[in-house]
């Protein structure tokens, strides 16, 4: 089972706390040859009222880009040429709105989800290893991807978005330096 986590930097101690947030460990990319996750600083926007297609592009981003551990040692995911547009606020829904990551994050049914969709490239890069830079990095193309915003019990915006059918994976990519 592929486990995944973000990791924040506790300044202080300096170690790594396991955390549902965004990734903050700062020169991550440097060992996986490619440019830095997303991070994002608030999530409180908006306080009320429906998030707009930047906001939900943001913290698509954020959510999206994360250090995975697997079997064969840590792979940094990314995601480049994010576009997304946002439905309607709608109730949330039991059965299909708490599933999988969402569930992680601590939904919260007293707001409104917004479902988005749109598409991104999605990237695994390893660390630089025998393969060297140009070579660490797959990437799958989703060019029909779903999923929803919504506001977690601690008062924070997550968006997540998939898609079912992505085009095939493509290896030996170099890493993306560029959104």
């Amino acid at each position: 089972m592929i486990r995944k986590f973000h990791y924040t930097a506790l300044a202080a101690a300096f170690a790594f706390v396991c955390v549902a947030s965004p990734l903050n460990a700062a020169g991550v990319g440097a060992k996986y040859a490619s440019r830095e996750p997303h991070i994002c600083a608030s999530r409180k926007a908006p306080a009320s009222g429906p998030i707009n297609a930047a906001q939900a592009k943001q913290y698509f981003q954020c959510d999206a880009e994360m250090l995975t551990t697997r079997s064969d040692g840590q792979a940094l995911t990314l995601v480049t040429g994010v576009s997304v547009q946002v439905g309607a606020g709608r109730p949330f829904m039991m059965g299909t709105d708490d599933t999988g990551d969402n569930a992680d994050d601590g939904i919260d049914p007293q707001f409104a989800v917004y479902p988005i969709r749109g598409s991104f490239t999605e990237w695994t890069c390893f660390q630089l290893g025998a393969s060297g830079p140009g070579h660490n990095c797959s990437k799958i193309v989703m060019p029909h991807a779903k999923g929803i915003c919504f506001m977690s019990n601690s008062r924070e915006w997550h968006c997540r978005m998939t898609d079912f059918s992505p085009e095939s994976p493509v290896n030996d990519q170099p890493a993306p330096k560029t959104d």
